[in-house]
């Protein structure tokens, strides 16, 4: 008989270290006092084996098989549920988000609404 863990989905917040992403999940609870209910959201380091994702895509996690790959790293990315909107930065040639390309354009004073 096999134990097998929950499978989590969350979403990609941080991305720019090697083969690692950090990812938010949200677990919703009744509250026993108040009885409504109660979202908290876990941040989880999970290990990105081939440096696919980017903020903003939708991944669905599982525990790693053989214990924690690192002190911190104890999920691996499984899949991309829902990828993010991908755009080529111009300067260094990344693929990056679209919430990062849109955030750089308005430090930048760019607008991504002008007319070309």
């Amino acid at each position: 008989m096999t134990n097998h863990a929950p499978r989590l989905v969350g979403h990609v917040i941080r991305s720019n270290m090697d083969k690692t992403v950090k990812v938010r999940f949200a677990k919703t609870r009744m509250h026993p006092i108040v009885l409504k209910p109660v979202t908290t959201h876990k941040n989880v380091l999970a290990h990105d084996e081939l440096n696919q994702c980017v903020v903003g895509d939708v991944v669905g996690l599982e525990a790693s098989p053989s214990g924690p790959i690192s002190v911190m790293k104890r999920f691996l990315v499984k899949e991309i549920i829902q990828p993010a909107i991908r755009t080529t930065d111009p300067e260094t040639g990344k693929i990056v988000s679209q919430r990062i390309a849109m955030r750089w354009n308005s430090q930048s004073g760019v607008s991504s609404n002008a007319a070309v």
